[in-house]
């Protein structure tokens, strides 16, 4: 009787197992890992979808504002202009995050004398564009092609059409121009200046074009006068000035047609 007992408790417990009572503890961690990673997957796709309608189609890195600053000659609606080209440009328009300073960067210097450019992007929607001109004092002209002169008689840049309102010298010659380097003195640049605003005392005459042959010491200056003359820029402006009012004045001069007067010679005036 007792054997039978212990072998009714024997068999119930194999039928609990066979019930599917009794399970492996790596059976429910397994279950557990599986339905996590489908959750985690899940999220991020929304975080990457959430993210790419911020960039791409919310508008929120619209560029809504652009500033202009640091400049003298420059128009600042022109940069205005060659940045909103930029942002319109791409796959992804008007987009500060896709907004590429450096082509803006390399453009405006193609434009323009410029010392230095600083581009900030200010997110989500701002872009400052400062700029640092060059004070550019002369066009020179040589090989078809015009290089800006500063202000200590430097070449900063070289261009298809001259700088407006800034005198031309033309290079008979056409030597070659190396941007960077000093093309003039400070003092041939202050003596073009002088003739330029005091041209003319000499009867009301203004200058037409300026070139410059064998040396830097000497110019021909062409005017509504009808003839050229010739200038020496290592002397006095104002004395030469003065005395070419003088000699036009002259009985020696007046009523004749000239071809030229040299005023290279100290108190002298040569006519042809």
């Amino acid at each position: 009787m007792p054997r039978r007992q212990r072998l009714r408790r024997s068999d119930r417990i194999r039928n609990r197992q066979n019930n599917n009572l009794v399970y492996k503890r790596t059976e429910v961690d397994s279950e557990e890992k599986f339905n996590l990673s489908k959750l985690y997957y899940v999220l991020i796709a929304i975080t990457v979808i959430g993210i790419a309608y911020l960039v791409f189609f919310s508008g929120a890195f619209n560029v809504k504002d652009t500033t202009i600053s640091g400049t003298k000659d420059i128009n600042p609606d022109e940069v205005k202009e060659i940045v909103r080209e930029k942002l319109n440009s791409g796959v992804f328009k008007n987009n500060i995050l896709f907004f590429d300073g450096d082509s803006v960067s390399r453009e405006l210097k193609k434009k323009y004398a410029l010392k230095k450019i600083k581009i900030n992007k200010h997110y989500p929607d701002r872009v400052d564009v400062s700029l640092d001109e060059y004070l550019i004092e002369l066009n020179w002209l040589s090989g078809g092609k015009y290089y800006y002169i500063d202000e200590k008689g430097k070449a900063v840049g070289v261009y298809t059409k001259p700088k407006e309102n800034v005198q031309i010298i033309e290079d008979k010659k056409n030597l070659p121009v190396e941007i960077g380097k000093s093309m003039v003195t400070p003092e041939f640049i202050n003596f073009i200046k002088y003739l330029n605003q005091n041209f003319s005392s000499v009867k009301g005459a203004k200058i037409t074009k300026i070139e410059i042959n064998e040396s830097f010491n000497e110019v021909n200056v062409y005017s509504s006068l009808g003839f050229y003359i010739v200038f020496d820029t290592s002397r006095d402006p104002a004395l030469e000035i003065k005395n070419l009012v003088t000699a036009i004045n002259s009985k020696e001069i007046a009523n004749k047609k000239l071809s030229y007067l040299d005023m290279r010679i100290k108190d002298k005036v040569f006519y042809k």
